[in-house]
């Protein structure tokens, strides 16, 4: 096992009691933490480790960042002085089992003087241990705002980054925090997973506009806004004529050009961005596209007018034989299967999720779309499973109503991310199972809220 030493300084300024000796402190603080492992299997560390209060991740506790998603956390708290040991799941091999991932420290209470003190002194003994430490610049975490005099060590196994926390309305803390190389990699394959999800699900620039685009040589005005990002502040202009043109191309042709015309119409429709509620200008606009069928609703919380997506649901049930039939149903499924706004169908959108991605699995198990499937309705499980787990202080799911098949959607869930795992060419999702799989497994809350719907 690699062991990460780290000398802390701190004395405690406890009512009237004479301070605590830098030496006596730090010597302490080195024997207390050069006794803990890193990678060590969580049962094993505990027992080693019997002083340490644990618990295991609780439910209702909602994380802002992907790292805050632990198994069990461990933690010592001092006069002055909190120390915490993250355990994490990250593999779903069997057994699966959490291991020491992330070490985090912090000391408050302390002048300012004492801090900067205590802060050089860790510096150097961190320099003495892993080389020279570097400014690392602009640091992406959260929080990081309020870091000052930030300080980073990289070995093959960890990340270090020594800081003082200086925060307005707050006092100053001394920071440490440590997490291996597994954990980084991991965080970094999820964000890339998210990243690509995003990508595919955006409103503009996804692959699927692209494809369109390429097939759309005849109208040069469509292609050009397909192939382009949005620009929400200053396209209507440009979507206007091209979606006008496609839509009187969808009543010609064959169902194949008919479909793929629709599909280019709906995805031009979902660019359109008016914000003013009331506008002679857009009341025209919407009167028209009524015409070809097309419906818009206003938004309150977004102050938008939002799409409907009538022309989504022409190409899935009237022209689903056709190429463009499945990646509307793809579109449709990732909405949650609900295309108006204010979360018209409810919360609870992973029931229409479920029920709509079996069926369409049981017809069509060849689908090129498998994978993408199988990761929504894996996903779809997970978020039932997950609401019935919401704590007390969840404002939004009451998790009394969803015990009724909670425990079969668990199964359900990781059911689907093997398979997900299991097949060829799936590695760009397999990260959403490799992420989700070992807390399913060990029962331990996911916070999964894909497919639940909260207008608020």
């Amino acid at each position: 096992m690699k062991r990460l030493g780290v000398f802390l300084f701190l004395a405690s300024a406890a009512g009237s009691q004479p301070l605590e000796s830098s030496a006596a402190f730090l010597e302490s603080a080195w024997q207390q933490f050069e006794a803990t492992s890193w990678d060590a299997a969580y049962a094993a560390w505990q027992r080693m480790q019997p002083q340490a209060a644990c618990r295991r991740y609780p439910g209702g506790e909602h994380p802002t960042i992907p790292d805050e998603l632990w198994s069990y956390r461990c933690s010592e708290a001092g006069p002055s002085l909190d120390v915490e040991w993250l355990f994490y799941a990250l593999s779903p091999d069997e057994p699966v089992t959490a291991h020491l991932e992330q070490f985090r420290t912090s000391i408050a209470g302390r002048p300012p003087a004492q801090l900067e003190e205590a802060r050089g002194a860790l510096s150097a003994r961190l320099t003495t241990r892993f080389g020279p430490g570097q400014d690392p610049g602009r640091v992406n975490e959260v929080g990081s705002a309020f870091w000052r005099n930030v300080r980073r060590w990289r070995t093959n196994d960890l990340e270090i980054y020594l800081y003082v926390f200086q925060q307005p309305g707050t006092a100053l803390s001394l920071h440490l925090e440590a997490r291996r190389r597994t954990l980084l990699d991991a965080l970094a394959s999820d964000r890339r997973f998210r990243d690509s999800e995003i990508a595919e699900w955006a409103e503009s620039g996804t692959p699927l506009d692209r494809q369109l685009a390429r097939q759309l040589a005849e109208f040069p005005k469509a292609a050009s806004v397909l192939s382009s990002e949005a620009r929400p502040e200053g396209e209507h202009a440009a979507v206007w004529p091209a979606l006008l043109q496609v839509l009187d191309a969808s009543k010609t042709g064959s169902a194949e050009r008919r479909a793929r015309m629709m599909l280019a119409g709906d995805r031009l429709a979902g660019r359109l961005l008016v914000t003013k509620r009331q506008s002679p200008e857009w009341d025209a606009e919407r009167k028209l596209l009524a015409n070809y069928g097309l419906t818009f609703q206003w938004d309150e919380l977004g102050g938008v007018w939002h799409y409907n997506h009538e022309l989504l649901w022409r190409v899935w049930r009237e022209y689903n034989r056709t190429a463009w039939g499945e990646p509307a149903f793809r579109l449709l499924l990732s909405r949650g299967w609900e295309t108006q706004s204010a979360c018209a169908s409810g919360s609870d959108q992973f029931r229409a999720v479920i029920a709509n991605g079996e069926r369409f699995l049981h017809d069509r198990p060849k689908s090129p779309l498998r994978a993408r499937i199988l990761l929504l309705l894996a996903q779809s499980y997970e978020t039932w499973w997950s609401l019935s787990l919401a704590g007390d202080n969840d404002d939004y799911a009451d998790r009394r109503k969803y015990q009724d098949g909670a425990a079969d959607a668990r199964r359900k869930a990781i059911e689907w991310y093997d398979r997900l795992l299991r097949l060829p060419n799936a590695e760009d999702r397999s990260a959403g199972a490799r992420r989700a799989l070992p807390r399913l497994k060990l029962g331990i809350d996911s916070m999964q809220r894909r497919f639940f719907c909260i207008y608020d």
